[in-house]
């Protein structure tokens, strides 16, 4: 449902929209039509993005598939992992896995945000990590003012920090 509202000699403007949705897994006819969309989108493909919202549609059989189609291919799988979910294993052989800290912490990586404080200790991730939890090459964790770090699967780690720019407020909201 949309809420428009309007003033005289202006144009209708939406104000609030108001969804009622439910959340299921989809059946095995709709999977298969998925990953055989995904197969052919692919052609010609330079990446693969997978927004999982944790509605249903990226079914972790759904997920598997075009991680395993992509790379023969060399089609690099970039995931931005759903938010309601515990563990990254689902996402595993992907190329780089992009989440923020409360959605690594969720999947048990919150001690990747920890290390990457400015002025923190430097660890060695080797002695926190496991290889069978490491589910993508690459894992980048945005740190909200903190920057973002960048892991990789050979346990190298970079922490960006941020650029911070003044913002001005220009329309008057």
């Amino acid at each position: 449902t949309r809420y428009m509202a309007s003033a005289a000699g202006r144009p209708h403007q939406q104000i609030l929209r108001v969804d009622d949705e439910v959340i299921e897994p989809i059946d095995d006819e709709t999977k298969t039509s998925v990953i055989m969309a995904c197969e052919r989108a692919m052609e010609g493909a330079d990446a693969v993005i997978l927004s999982d919202h944790g509605k249903g549609l990226l079914h972790e059989s759904v997920i598997w598939n075009i991680i395993r189609m992509a790379t023969p291919r060399s089609i690099p799988v970039l995931v931005d992992p759903a938010r309601n979910i515990d563990s990254w294993k689902r996402y595993e052989g992907s190329t780089v896995i992009k989440a923020n800290r409360h959605e690594a912490e969720a999947a048990g990586f919150g001690w990747l945000a920890c290390i990457s404080r400015p002025g923190g200790p430097a660890v060695d991730i080797r002695a926190l990590s496991s290889n069978d939890r490491w589910p993508a090459e690459t894992i980048v964790i945005t740190l909200d003012a903190d920057g973002f770090l960048m892991a990789t699967a050979e346990y190298d780690t970079h922490h960006e920090a941020p650029n911070v720019h003044g913002v001005s407020d220009v329309v008057g909201a």
